[in-house]
């Protein structure tokens, strides 16, 4: 490119000028003749403004005597030089038989190839003469396209420049050539003046005025042209020009980039700035520092563009068999899920560029869309050009893919375009889910808070199918348990599939609450054959019998309805009985039974040590309004027995699960139970057992893989109880796998407990609640917090929370990664109390923020993420 800039003062040949192939001469042309419109004399350079505020496709109206018309724009003309486009370039060429106008397929392309199409006239010898020719694609010789390659780059240059003028970003018509009292005063002014500034762009570089230092990355914009033109046309329009007033306004992102990233900051430093009545000096002098020096850094980036696309630099390795990983569970999205998408093997590719995009009902060019869509209850989280794809199910409405059709599910397919900056790039292969419409909640049987546990299926070890188990740390948020670390285990329901020696299981959160891990572990419980493991609410593992287990011979509900013969510890009848919270079951045992049993114990497999009230338990799948997990207990258990009355509450998890609670000795006997829910419920069976917490062998499966979908590997943090936490919410899931390790004795069958130690928090209780969301364990009530945000990432808006210990002076603020204040959300004195202020990133860009709190006592400083 070195070799074809030019020098600044030479104007080409007026017979030829396409043959000279030098940027500054392509430049200069542009004002002299215009081979896209073909417009002459001062027409030539009306195509040279824009109104960008009004739209892509404003036109200059011109009502000067004998130069009427309405003209194109300059971005419009900029896109006939530089894209496919329906319109030809006048080119004065000879090639062959073909002689005159080629539209330019690409500019890149014809740089690259020579490749471009002509339409014309192709002469013949008379009689026939010129004849009109349908367009077809030619090749010039590399060295011709080239040449006009670098002419056309010139003159998209000079359009570029213009939008720098004000007078050009208004549409404010000026003709000094041909009425001397019609210049512009800063065209005029900057005739003489432009050398204020040396090549450096000194003294407004050093001042960080026109945004990032550096060249405006466009590699991985969608439109690189109208990116450049946009911005470089905005800053001028901030300013007047003589006869239209500048103003405010402009378009903070879009799918082209993030606009702001450059114009804030420029519009930041001209706040207070007040136009004079009077063009002056320092005014003129005012608009080159930021329209002139930004619009050399905008044509400074509009080559490095051109020769990175043209292969001039050495070249970013291109990706190669790409795929993509989701964090739903079988690709299906459940209401108030998030789908977290993100690319795989990208190989030696630095610095990429992506591209996301939809199918919606079939894979085919009819159904596809550009990402972000928000509709139908769905909610983007992230752009089309982010790395990753996060959509959010807030409320599914059961869009249909045909009339009439309401389905349990619709289908989406999700593909990103990964390219490394210089034309080569590759699709991924698509990948389905699913998602399911309300009023579905969550994984099938259950889904409501607390994180759940997934195991691979054993008939489906081909395809990965996971199968729901159910929701651990469902103690977490008790009174009891608020603000500390539980231990919580859980007895495995699924045939669990070794493969290759390994155990795989997932971890994923369904509901808006924050799980913190510290320590998890998959305990292996081999014990004789006929006898069942169980878990009692004390988090104890036992052993029992299920020939010594004695059914209730009368039951009821609420006092009148006789549900004996549907909750049997065995029976025929598979209808559970279902209920609301503040119901009541009554279960009387007979004595007689239960003293046979006792007495004939030294018979059985194990030695029984305890008595225990057995019962299979979960949520009422029946329930109309759907609640988030319980935060309590489900109930308490009256047990009238020979030696005493004992009164238990008991929890219970999403999807049903066996509950043990143990009570007494041995010798004991339990004449009947009282069951008071405070919560809905399904009852399989309610029962009492004798049990052991000795006669099986545990053996630990060590956890060798943690992976993070968004985090990457998470082992570290979970192999030791030291505080040390994994954290997910929806966005993500945790795969975890376990090393397979065979019982050591035969003839023994194996169960598997999945042993979990931490807590998860469900953000922004009641403010009425002064305890903390999640305190170290040295806080104490009434201490200054400040709180993890919520949504994070977010777009647009996070809600940040706050706690005041003590009445006071308290300040938050925002800063961005450069450590500029870019936000002052609260500086005021506040009671002592919790607090919630609101951040609104709608006019920063996409990045990493730093929130602070500061009161006279106590400073914190967290960490949030805008996606937009």
């Amino acid at each position: 490119m070195a070799n074809h800039i030019g020098q600044w003062d030479e104007e080409g040949s007026e017979i030829e000028p396409w043959e000279d192939g030098k940027i500054t001469i392509g430049a200069r042309r542009e004002d002299e003749e215009d081979p896209v419109y073909e417009y002459n004399g001062a027409h030539t350079t009306s195509t040279h403004f824009w109104d960008a505020d009004i739209g892509d496709f404003w036109k200059l109206h011109v009502t000067i005597p004998g130069y009427e018309g309405d003209f194109e724009n300059a971005y419009q003309k900029a896109r006939i030089y530089g894209y496919t486009s329906n319109h030809p370039i006048y080119i004065q060429h000879q090639e062959g038989s073909f002689a005159g106008k080629y539209y330019i397929i690409n500019l890149i392309e014809l740089y690259n190839t020579g490749n471009c199409v002509y339409v014309g006239y192709r002469p013949y010898p008379l009689p026939v003469g010129p004849v009109w020719v349908t367009p077809q694609t030619v090749t010039l010789p590399l060295e011709t396209a080239r040449r006009y390659a670098y002419l056309i780059l010139g003159r998209i240059a000079h359009l570029l420049m213009d939008q720098s003028v004000p007078a050009h970003a208004h549409g404010d018509t000026h003709v000094c050539e041909w009425f001397w009292n019609d210049c512009d005063s800063y065209e005029d002014w900057m005739e003489n003046n432009y050398t204020y500034w040396d090549h450096n762009l000194t003294p407004i570089m050093g001042n960080r005025n026109l945004g990032p230092d550096g060249i405006i990355d466009v590699s991985c914009s969608s439109n690189p042209l109208r990116y450049l033109f946009y911005m470089t046309n905005q800053v001028a329009d901030r300013f007047d020009s003589d006869d239209i007033s500048g103003d405010l306004n402009y378009v903070s992102n879009s799918n082209e980039g993030n606009y702001n990233t450059y114009l804030g900051p420029i519009y930041d430093q001209l706040t207070n700035y007040v136009p004079p009545i009077v063009p002056v000096t320092d005014h003129l002098k005012k608009i080159g520092d930021f329209s002139f020096c930004f619009s050399i850094k905008a044509v400074a980036s509009l080559m490095y563009w051109f020769a990175y696309y043209t292969y001039q630099f050495p070249q970013n390795p291109p990706p190669q068999n790409i795929f993509l990983s989701s964090n739903l569970i079988n690709n299906k999205l459940y209401r108030n899920q998030t789908a977290n998408i993100i690319i795989s093997n990208l190989g030696n590719t630095t610095s990429p560029c992506y591209e996301w995009r939809m199918y919606t009902c079939q894979k085919d060019e009819q159904h596809f869309t550009y990402w972000p869509v928000n509709e139908a209850g769905l909610q983007s989280l992230t752009g089309r050009f982010d790395p990753v794809f996060k959509m959010r199910n807030n409320n599914f409405n059961n869009e249909s893919c045909s009339t009439g059709d309401v389905p349990t599910y619709l289908n989406y397919w999700i593909q990103v375009r990964v390219y490394n900056g210089a034309g080569t790039s590759q699709w991924s292969p698509l990948l389905a889910y699913h998602i399911i419409p309300q009023p579905t909640y969550g994984p099938p049987g259950g889904g409501g808070g607390c994180p759940f546990i997934y195991t691979l299926s054993p008939e489906s070890d081909t395809n990965n199918y996971y199968k729901v188990e159910n929701n651990i740390l469902h103690r977490s948020e008790f009174i009891e348990n608020k603000d500390q670390d539980i231990k919580d285990l859980y007895k495995i329901q699924n045939t669990i599939s070794v493969v290759n020696d390994k155990i795989s299981i997932i971890i994923q959160e369904n509901e808006p609450d924050y799980d913190y891990f510290d320590q998890i572990k998959l305990l292996a419980v081999d014990h004789p054959i006929g006898t069942i493991v169980g878990v009692t609410e004390n988090n104890n593992i036992i052993l029992y019998d299920s020939s010594t287990v004695t059914s209730t011979d009368n039951a009821s509900l609420n006092g009148t309805a006789n549900i004996t013969p549907f909750i049997q510890y065995i029976s025929n009848i598979k209808t559970n009985v279902k209920g609301y919270p503040d119901d009541s079951v009554y279960a009387h045992y007979d004595l007689i039974s239960q003293k046979i049993k006792s007495q004939n114990i030294l018979n059985y497999s194990i030695i029984p040590d305890s008595l225990a009230l057995i019962g299979e338990i979960g949520y009422n799948q029946d329930r109309v309004i759907y609640p988030v997990a319980a935060k309590d207990y489900a109930g308490s258990a009256t047990i009238y027995a020979n030696s005493d009355r004992y009164t238990l509450q008991f929890a219970r998890r999403e999807n049903t699960s066996t509950v043990v609670i143990p009570f007494s000795t041995i010798n004991d006997a339990v004449e009947h139970v009282d069951i008071n829910w405070y919560a809905d419920y399904e009852l399989g069976y309610l029962s009492v057992v004798p049990i052991s917490y000795t006669g099986f062998e545990i053996i630990e499966q060590p956890l060798i893989e943690a992976v993070h979908t968004y985090l990457g590997d998470v082992l570290y943090k979970l192999i030791s109880k030291d505080s040390n936490y994994a954290e997910l919410d929806t966005t993500s899931i945790i795969t975890l796998g376990f090393n397979y390790v065979p019982p050591i004795q035969f003839n023994l069958k194996r169960d598997y407990i999945f042993e979990t130690n931490g807590r998860y928090i469900t953000p922004y209780t009641e403010l009425t609640d002064t305890r903390s969301v999640f305190k170290d364990n040295n806080s104490k009530p009434g201490k200054f917090k400040l709180y993890l945000n919520y949504p994070n990432p977010f777009n647009p808006t996070t809600t940040l929370k706050y706690e005041m210990g003590k009445a006071g002076l308290v300040k938050i603020t925002v800063y961005n990664l450069l450590g500029q204040l870019v936000a002052k959300l609260v500086d005021k004195y506040q009671p002592a109390g919790i607090y919630s202020v609101e951040f609104d990133g709608t006019n920063f860009a996409s990045g990493l923020y730093f929130y602070k709190m500061d009161t006279d006592t106590y400073t914190d400083i967290k960490k949030m993420v805008l996606i937009k």
